[in-house]
């Protein structure tokens, strides 16, 4: 993928570090971009960029325009008034102007400058800034890879959740309580001493009936005795 151009400037004659200095066109002409015939042999203008990012800063050139020197730049534009080596007028009666953007944000950037005094910029792709001095401008533009953005991990999947052996065994089931027996459990109520009950002092003596039926059934009588005992104790 080709580099973005991060800056361009016009100079006289000396081409800044790190820049490429565009001094002929693509048909083999010299490319001065000034545009008086009267001091044609003295003034010269020549387009530069560079595709090095500058210190602290992380721009891409995404448009260029040329309009009138007393027209004032597009909106977002930046116009250079004056060229880089000696700060004299940049253009005669004209005004390079472009945009830029953090490379971070911008989708597209500049990525090649062409001169020529023909039309085969349109056969290339290239977009048409303006003419000066005969020389038509052009630019390509391209898209910029964004950055790729971290995807999300998902965790693994835990195991099914499964009854152990052991827990069937005991009767209980993972995330539940405990299972329960199919008979519920008979509960039985203990009887408990009373310090304070009424039957205190009272002698034991068991019924004359309950004396009778105990030749029929003494496991009965042997239980009844043992709980009207226990309830006095």
């Amino acid at each position: 993928m080709l580099k973005p151009i991060t800056d361009i400037c016009i100079v006289s004659k000396h081409c800044p570090q790190s820049y490429v200095m565009l001094e002929k066109t693509t048909n083999g002409d010299e490319a001065d971009l000034w545009k008086d015939k009267m001091f044609r042999s003295k003034v010269k203008r020549f387009l530069c960029y560079s595709k090095e990012n500058k210190p602290n800063q992380d721009n891409v050139v995404t448009d260029i325009a040329l309009v009138g020197l007393k027209d004032p730049p597009p909106n977002r534009f930046v116009g250079i008034h004056s060229t880089a080596d000696t700060s004299e007028e940049a253009l005669h009666k004209q005004l390079l102007c472009y945009s830029y953007a953090p490379r971070s944000t911008a989708t597209a950037a500049i990525t090649d400058v062409m001169l020529c005094k023909d039309d085969s910029y349109r056969g290339n792709m290239y977009t048409l800034a303006g003419e000066t001095n005969g020389i038509k401008i052009a630019y390509k533009v391209s898209a910029l890879n964004p950055s790729p953005r971290p995807v999300p991990r998902r965790s693994a999947p835990g195991p099914p959740n499964r009854v152990s052996q052991t827990s069937i065994n005991n009767g209980t089931s993972f995330g539940s309580s405990p299972l329960q027996t199919e008979h519920p459990q008979t509960s039985i109520v203990a009887i408990r001493s009373n310090p304070s009950s009424c039957l205190n002092g009272i002698p034991f003596k068991l019924n004359d009936r309950l004396k009778a039926a105990g030749t029929r059934g003494s496991d009965q009588v042997n239980i009844v005795a043992y709980l009207l005992h226990y309830a006095r104790l």
